[in-house]
């Protein structure tokens, strides 16, 4: 039940992955940074969203536990 309360909402995990998505494809380029939604996006924020990302993944495993 708390794993669904603090679980980050499916708009939430949807932004994390066009986030880091962006960034990778900025990378290709060689750039450092983009932008997304036209916001900055830039290695700080990939973290956070990959962060987020494995949280909901964890949250997800141990749900089917």
């Amino acid at each position: 039940m708390a794993n669904g309360v603090y679980a980050p909402s499916q708009d939430e995990l949807n932004r994390a992955k066009r986030l880091v998505a962006a960034h990778q494809e900025a990378a290709a380029k060689g750039q450092g940074v983009t932008t997304l939604d036209g916001r900055l996006v830039d290695v700080l924020h990939v973290t956070e969203a990959q962060r987020l990302l494995a949280y909901a993944d964890d949250i997800a495993v141990l749900s089917h536990v």
